[in-house]
């Protein structure tokens, strides 16, 4: 492919997740505020905002990791290619575990301490700290993928690929909200509150 091609194609599939995130943002904010409530959105806007931090471990290999595939793929050299992808996903196997445990003792020692935070808030709290928490430690590894593709100049694989990824989880999200909101499934309902 040529240059003016992935040029053209990284930034209209950019646009595109832009577009999505947006859209996604405007309908289901209101849609997560009517089904939880104010203070249970704000107790997951929260323990979301917490796990944010955890993106600063990263300390720059992602763009040094991309330089050095775009450099070694111009050399033609496969083999230095391997083993800076394979080296990278180790060390951020290990930065994934680094931050798992780190969320892992924010959900145990720093969730209870938190002002205005209630007793029964606090299993909820750990909970969706902890499903968050996997998404950070697995995502760490995953972002090997982006730099190997960025390399590459496959810019527009990378963005089809998040958003391939941000919409069946949207609409899994919206189907079950919609699901519990006609009161298909009270005991769901009643178990929640």
């Amino acid at each position: 492919m040529n240059v003016g091609w992935n040029l053209v194609a990284g930034t209209a599939t950019r646009y595109l997740l832009l577009v999505v995130n947006v859209c996604l943002g405007v309908f289901l904010m209101p849609f997560t505020v009517r089904h939880l409530g104010t203070t249970e959105y704000g107790l997951w806007m929260l323990v979301a905002s917490m796990t944010a931090y955890f993106q600063l471990l990263d300390l720059g290999y992602g763009n040094g990791l991309v330089r050095h595939v775009a450099a070694a793929d111009a050399q033609g050299d496969v083999a230095l290619v391997n083993r800076l992808l394979s080296t990278f996903v180790i060390v951020y196997a290990g930065l994934g575990l680094l931050a798992g445990a780190g969320i892992a003792a924010l959900a145990i020692w720093a969730l209870p301490h938190f002002p205005r935070l209630e007793p029964s808030q606090i299993p909820e709290a750990r909970f969706v700290l902890g499903v968050i928490g996997i998404r950070v430690a697995v995502g760490f590894p995953m972002t090997v993928f982006g730099a190997a593709t960025t390399s590459r100049q496959r810019f527009a694989l990378n963005n089809l690929v998040a958003t391939a990824a941000v919409v069946p989880g949207t609409t899994t999200y919206w189907a079950v909200g919609h699901h519990l909101k006609n009161g298909h499934d009270e005991t769901l309902i009643e178990t929640r509150c």
